[in-house]
């Protein structure tokens, strides 16, 4: 299910920043959730896979039938790309 309160929080973090992209983030991981299956790609941080929506790119984990948003960044701040 999506979104989860730690998501809803980190989501209007995003929002912050940008709210058209914040809503862009939430509409990917909507869609993703409803479709059932994960797109994003691995990691190197064990079980966390990462989907971009330009500029913010999303770190998420799946558990059970939970996608769980664990971090949204602003990739244009981030040295290295997770």
């Amino acid at each position: 299910s999506f979104p989860t309160r730690r998501s809803s929080d980190l989501l209007t973090q995003a929002a912050g920043w940008s709210v058209p992209q914040a809503a862009a983030v939430f509409e990917a991981m909507s869609h993703m959730a409803q479709a059932g299956w994960s797109l994003g790609r691995a990691t190197r941080f064990r079980h966390l896979r990462y989907w971009p929506v330009e500029p913010l790119g999303v770190l998420y984990r799946v558990v059970g039938d939970d996608l769980i948003v664990v971090r949204v960044v602003d990739m244009r701040r981030l040295r290295r790309r997770p």
